[in-house]
Parts: structure tokens; C-alpha cells; sequence
């Protein structure tokens, strides 16, 4: 045959037959032989004449599942390209695939696309799914979809993708998955979700008590409480609801309760600081013990480190001290030694203090194990990095905890001054770099340290 009836040929019966490298590619993943891995890397570089190929082997539920999960992949990453509106049909109806493998690489598809027309099929899908590992691709195919970057923090979870009406069945589906006793991991990320409907309530709840509209406000804060009834981030929301109203002793009873308040004795003698935590000044001290990871979830999880933290006052002094515990303190980072550098880059302590409750300037205070400080003043019209105070400072390393202890003068911070009455805003936190990597805080504040309006309260007494 001369080379231009090969042509004419090949053009008679179509490419497939004479080696058309899609279908070649498609034909290697569903044998299973060759190279896939490089079949997987052609298609997914593929351009438009490869849709309608594409779809018709993901749709050909007769081919084997793990090579429809390969497809529903470069169906998505063609879809980026091509922008066909069939790709997306043919995704949304894989949903319905009667392979949970397929169903779970759609859900990914979907996911990644992050159209909000996907919504409402992968909503369906979740309230009639079965299998618990396919809901959980779902659960995190939509937080992919809510999610955006936040500063340098991490990601968050924005509800708005969801309609209101959305919300509300969501909110009923979670529910009664949580009631049905799901595997720990769909359970997490279903509590999750719960988490977020319930801080879209609270910030509507906000808009009411800024509108003079308290009453409101707490209703729907207990609604928000009867999506997650534990849920510690509403339970705080509503506590300072109560006190910015005007019932202080309430919500300071209330937020109390929920380990938010740390009652500050003035000490009877000034401790040394010295690292050493044993001598009588410290004795009348109720250590705080509880502590939270600082991540982007608003489901408060506890610290894996244990730490333990006293704060007392004297005169115009205040006193902290944190024991962190470590399995071996041979492996804790500490370089640091210049003063106001990368102390938070080592194994440290660190302070935040709201002295005038504004929930928008704090001083904060990072402390090393070499005893190194970096101090600052944030907020409108603070100075910042620059602002120095004469804190004294005391440390101890032994073979499973380090201590740091900090004298800090009072009059070198405005706003309330130490005296019994006072109320100021206050965190502490321990980083852990060393032998892991955690950012374990008394009161959470769910990814950024530097909220004020999270913090917990310290009341002189």
C-alpha cells in the first residue's frame, strides 16, 4: 500500500484503529499494563479532541473501577482546560456510580473544580450515601470547595457556599450521622462542619448585638449551641455576649465555668526567678493545666504536650511561670540568644496580655529556654517590634521539662492597672519544636495566636 492510501485508510476507519494516542493511553490504563503512570501524565495533559473519548470510557461502567477513578481524574484536569460543560455533566452523573471507588474520585473531581453548581448534587449524594469512607470525601470535597487561604495561618472554612435553606438540611444530615455512631475520622469531620453552620450563627448573632438587638443575638447563639452542644467556641461567644451586655458577673461566671478565667492571687512574697518552681510563693497558685492546639478548626482540640502554668501578682509586678512537659529535652530547639530575634523559631513560652480589653492591642511576650526575649506591643497606633520592656526572666531545663519563669514591671504597660477588681484579657501558650510540632494555648483561638477578642480573662484578686 503507498504511504497516501495508508493515509486515506487510517482517515476511513479512524484513529482509534490507526493508534490514536488517547485511546491508546485510555487503553493502557484499563489493561493495567505498560505504563500507566505515563498514560495517567498523557492524559492529563490531553486537549479537546480527547473529551468525548474520555467520557466515553469513565461512563462504561463494564471497565474496571480503579481505571474510571484514573479517568474521573483527567476528566477534571481536562475540564481546567477545556471548560466543557459536558466533562462536568458527566462528573456530576458519576455520582450515582454504582462503585464507591468512582463515586469517591468524582467527589474529589468535584471538589477541585470548586463550582458551586457541584454543590447541590454532592449535598444529595451525601444524605443518600451509604458508605462512611465515600461521605468523608464528600465532607472534604465541600471544605475544599468553602475553604481560601488566610493569611499565613492556614486555611478556613467559608459556609456562604452553601444557600440558607442548604445550610439548614446540612445541619440535619450531620446530625443524624453524628447520633448514628460513624468511624472516628467521619465523626471529626462531620462535628467540623457542624462547628462552622454554628459560627455562621454566631456571626449573625454579632450583627444583632451591634444592632442594639441583644435578646436576638442570644437566641440565636442557642441555636448555634443546638447544632454542637459542646461546642466551646459558641459556649465562649456567648459568655462575652453576657458580659459586653452588662451582666458581668454572669458572664464571668459563665465563662468560668468553661476554664476561661484564671483568678489571680496577689502572692504574699516575690518569688526568686529562677526557674525553680518549688518555694513557698508559688504555693497558693492553682496551676492552669488545661491547654488546646491552636489550628484552623473550630472544633478545640487538646494539647498532646502537657504544660502547666501559674500567674500571681505583687505590688506592680506580674508573675508567670510555665512547666512544659517533654519526653527528652535533649531534642528541644534552642539557638536564639540575640534579643527580640527568632525566638519563636525554638521551644518557648509565650505571653499575650489585653491590659485595657479592646480585643485590638496586646503585648506579647516570647521566651526561650536559653532565656532569650522578644517583646512587643501590637495594635493601632503601638509600636510594635520596637517597644521594650525590663522583664527578668528565669529558666530551667531537666531530663523531661523545662520551666520558664517571668517577672514583668506592670507600669511598663498602660491600660487597668495589677490591683484586686481588675480584669484583663490574657493568653499563654507553649510551642513545641523540638520533639514536635505544636502550638498547645490555655484558652484556643483557633489558628491565629494574635486575637484578642479570643483570649481568656485574668481577674486580680
Amino acid at each position: 500500500m503507498t504511504p497516501r492510501a495508508l493515509i486515506l485508510a487510517c482517515v476511513l476507519v479512524g484513529l482509534a484503529a490507526c493508534g490514536d494516542p488517547v485511546q491508546r493511553h485510555i487503553d493502557t490504563i484499563v489493561e493495567g499494563d505498560g505504563d500507566i503512570e505515563e498514560a495517567r501524565l498523557a492524559l492529563n495533559m490531553a486537549k479537546g479532541t480527547a473529551v468525548d473519548p474520555l467520557i466515553a470510557a469513565f461512563e462504561d461502567r463494564s471497565l474496571p473501577a480503579r481505571a474510571r477513578v484514573d479517568l474521573a481524574e483527567s476528566l477534571y484536569r481536562l475540564y481546567l482546560r477545556e471548560a466543557d460543560g459536558r466533562i462536568f455533566a458527566s462528573l456530576v452523573a458519576g455520582l450515582e456510580d454504582p462503585e464507591p471507588r468512582v463515586r469517591a474520585g468524582v467527589a474529589r473531581a468535584l471538589g477541585n473544580l470548586r463550582r458551586s453548581e457541584a454543590v447541590a448534587p454532592l449535598l444529595a449524594r451525601f444524605e443518600a450515601e451509604a458508605d462512611p469512607a465515600m461521605k468523608g470525601e464528600i465532607l472534604a470535597a465541600l471544605e475544599f470547595m468553602a475553604s481560601d487561604w488566610h493569611d499565613d495561618w492556614g486555611t478556613r472554612v467559608d459556609p456562604d457556599l452553601l444557600d440558607a435553606a442548604q445550610k439548614e438540611s446540612f445541619a440535619g444530615v450531620l446530625q443524624d450521622l453524628i447520633a448514628t455512631g460513624p468511624p472516628e475520622d467521619l465523626r471529626i469531620s462531620a462535628r467540623e462542619w457542624l462547628e462552622v453552620l454554628a459560627e455562621d450563627l454566631a456571626g449573625e448573632a454579632e450583627k444583632l448585638f451591634l444592632a442594639a438587638d441583644a435578646a436576638g443575638a442570644e437566641e440565636l447563639l442557642r441555636s448555634a449551641l443546638e447544632l454542637v452542644p459542646g461546642s466551646l467556641n459558641i459556649h465562649q461567644k456567648l459568655g462575652r455576649l453576657f458580659y459586653a451586655n452588662g451582666d458581668e458577673e454572669r458572664g464571668r461566671e459563665y465563662l468560668e465555668r468553661l476554664g476561661m478565667v484564671a483568678r489571680m492571687p496577689e502572692l504574699k512574697e516575690r518569688p526568686r526567678i529562677d526557674g525553680v518552681l518549688d518555694e513557698p510563693a508559688w504555693r497558693p497558685v492553682a496551676p492552669l493545666t488545661e491547654f488546646y492546639q491552636c489550628i484552623w478548626r473550630l472544633t478545640a482540640r487538646r494539647a498532646e504536650g502537657r504544660s502547666e502554668a501559674w500567674i500571681g501578682y505583687r505590688s506592680d509586678t506580674l508573675f508567670v511561670a510555665v512547666k512544659a512537659y517533654e519526653p527528652n529535652t535533649a531534642n528541644l530547639a534552642a539557638s536564639e540568644t540575640k534579643r527580640d530575634g527568632a525566638v519563636y523559631a525554638d521551644d518557648c513560652l509565650e505571653i499575650f496580655i489585653d491590659t485595657n480589653r479592646d480585643s485590638q492591642s496586646i503585648y506579647h511576650f516570647i521566651i526561650n529556654t536559653l532565656g532569650t526575649i522578644r517583646d512587643s506591643h501590637y495594635g493601632p497606633g503601638r509600636p510594635g517590634d520596637s517597644w521594650t520592656c525590663p522583664i527578668e526572666v528565669g529558666t530551667a531545663v531537666a531530663d523531661t521539662f523545662w520551666v520558664v519563669e517571668a517577672a514583668i514591671p506592670v507600669a511598663q504597660m498602660e491600660g487597668a492597672p495589677a490591683a484586686p477588681g481588675v480584669e484583663w484579657g490574657f493568653n499563654v501558650a507553649r510551642v513545641r519544636i523540638g520533639n514536635a510540632s505544636e502550638y498547645g494555648q490555655w484558652v484556643p483561638t483557633y489558628g491565629n495566636a494574635h486575637r484578642p477578642d479570643r483570649f481568656g480573662m485574668l481577674l486580680f484578686e
